[in-house]
């Protein structure tokens, strides 16, 4: 069972005080579904005024902090697993990742070159989700955050304003 939304906004709250970072909280609910926070730099955030290693630190240690709450979504890529690697990537080939964008499967999806893909799933989200944990996503775009909000309750965090 997910957590109660007070008890969720509460924590973020807390980490942005932390963080010394100012945010605004943006609720989107949608009905019988589990909550994803998405932390997103606000547009109007001249770079000399914002702290990015505050805002990467918060993001880390809201999921790993606080795990009983919260847990990144597992992404997925096409690069060769390496002996360093958690447990928070899914290794598939190219055709895979490629028929995934293909099915609808992903909401984002990037490329490094011409040698290595990275993306989020729908169905790594859900298996945060199923755990009864809020699901950890930042630094998405307009697009990127619609295809959250259109499947999900989305607690949307804009750090910086």
């Amino acid at each position: 069972m997910a957590a109660d939304i007070n008890i969720i906004v509460d924590r973020i709250n807390e980490y942005l005080d932390k963080f010394q970072i100012k945010g605004k909280i943006i609720m989107h609910e949608m009905p019988d579904t589990g909550y994803v926070v998405v932390y997103n730099i606000s547009e109007n955030t001249v770079n000399n005024d914002f702290d990015v290693n505050s805002y990467k630190a918060m993001t880390n240690n809201i999921a790993i902090c606080e795990s009983d709450l919260f847990d990144y979504e597992h992404s997925y890529t096409t690069r060769e697993k390496r002996s360093e690697d958690d447990d928070h990537s899914f290794f598939v080939d190219k055709k895979e990742f490629k028929q995934m964008i293909d099915h609808g499967q992903m909401i984002s999806w990037f490329s490094v070159g011409n040698t290595t893909n990275y993306g989020i799933a729908y169905q790594s989200i859900d298996t945060v989700l199923n755990q009864g944990k809020c699901c950890v996503l930042s630094s998405l775009n307009q697009t990127e955050l619609n295809k959250v909000k259109d499947r999900y309750s989305v607690i949307e965090v804009i750090c910086g304003i």
